[in-house]
């Protein structure tokens, strides 16, 4: 995917600036100038997450998974227009760890900043998990900054009339209720995941993910599942309300023509 995907059909590359400093710990995005810091330090929360009950912590990324987290920021960045990108975000933040509410968390979102997670290929940290985390939390951000653009009322009809959601995300990592695994079970109903059914919120955000870096089962399913095949509809028409850069053969030539897709890469 490295080579694909910038407004008005250019295809560039996407240099990086990378500090020089022994810890090596920092790097731009010369064309967005969004920046990736590694470094737990004292700023990277907004002060209400550093208190009671949020008590935010985490751990500077091991510098052993610094080149691959680059590429892979790298790599998720591509798939945006800048000016999305300029208008959105400050910063993206990866770590080796992070915690909220005594819990483990693989990514959040603040007002403006995604957190992600990188503890390695051998703890289950693939390329593919971590970027399917910054588009899971970037597309909390566009879902906050352009409400009107997505058609709530559609996607609640698909869901039927007697399902509600859960109580939230939280509330499904602290009850163990979060698992990402793709389930028929939860496909008959129209969600890809358990965690899906935990808020409406995770139900999109779990959609975004899969919808720029998907798994090769994801074509299946969107073929076999109305439901989840109008839950992708919508979620296309709000990105492309975003920047028209967004279109439905941009989206289908990540699921169905890129060949890292064709066999499953996890």
């Amino acid at each position: 995917m490295a080579q694909k995907f910038r407004k008005n059909g250019l295809i560039l590359l996407l240099v990086l600036i990378c500090s020089v400093a022994k810890s090596q710990n920092y790097c731009i995005d010369t064309v967005s100038g969004i920046p990736l810091q590694v470094i737990a330090d004292e700023n990277i929360f907004p002060d209400s997450w550093t208190v009671s009950p949020i008590s935010g912590r985490a751990e500077s990324l091991d510098s052993a998974e610094f080149e691959r987290t680059k590429e892979i920021f790298r790599k998720a960045l591509l798939k945006y227009p800048e000016e999305v990108l300029q208008k959105n975000i400050i910063r993206v933040y990866a770590f080796k760890y992070l915690e909220f509410y005594g819990t483990e968390y693989g990514g959040t979102s603040s007002s403006n900043a995604v957190y992600m997670t990188n503890d390695g290929i051998e703890n289950g940290y693939s390329d593919d998990y971590v970027e399917r985390v910054f588009h899971h939390e970037f597309s909390n951000i566009l879902m906050r900054n352009y409400p009107e653009y997505l058609d709530k009322d559609a996607w609640y009809k698909l869901n039927g009339p007697d399902f509600s959601y859960g109580t939230g995300g939280v509330d499904a990592l602290l009850n163990n209720t979060s698992s990402s695994e793709f389930d028929s079970i939860y496909h008959n109903s129209g969600f890809l995941t358990q965690y899906s059914v935990s808020a409406f919120e995770e139900d999109f955000n779990t959609t975004c993910e899969y919808l720029f870096c998907p798994k090769y089962e994801i074509k299946e399913i969107i073929k076999n599942y109305e439901s989840i095949r109008m839950k992708f509809d919508i979620t296309i028409k709000f990105y492309e309300q975003i920047d028209p850069f967004f279109s439905k053969d941009f989206f289908d030539s990540i699921i169905y023509l890129d060949p890292v897709y064709l066999d499953d890469s996890e």
